[in-house]
């Protein structure tokens, strides 16, 4: 049977308005510790918006788990990582 997966693309979780869409995005995921996988969306080579997201995420109970850039898509141990990173 074909594994189905789900993927949300948000931005600005940050920003301190969504609280309603952290909590459909965590409704639409279904499980109680969920790892989520980030894709940058601009250059971030020190990762400080990364980190941000991951403090936001934990404050939700998820885990961040899975990050990927521009210059990494042809790295296919990377991409893999972040399509898996709901798999338990």
């Amino acid at each position: 049977m074909a594994k189905h997966r789900k993927l949300a693309l948000y931005s600005d979780q940050n920003a301190g308005i969504n609280d309603a869409m952290d909590q459909r995005l965590m409704g639409l995921i279904g499980r109680t510790r969920p790892r989520i996988g980030y894709v940058a969306s601009e250059p971030d080579p020190e990762r400080e918006y990364y980190q941000r997201t991951r403090e936001h995420y934990a404050q939700l109970g998820a885990v961040v788990d899975g990050y990927l850039d521009a210059e990494q898509v042809s790295d296919a141990t990377r991409v893999a990582k972040l399509l898996t990173c709901d798999d338990f």
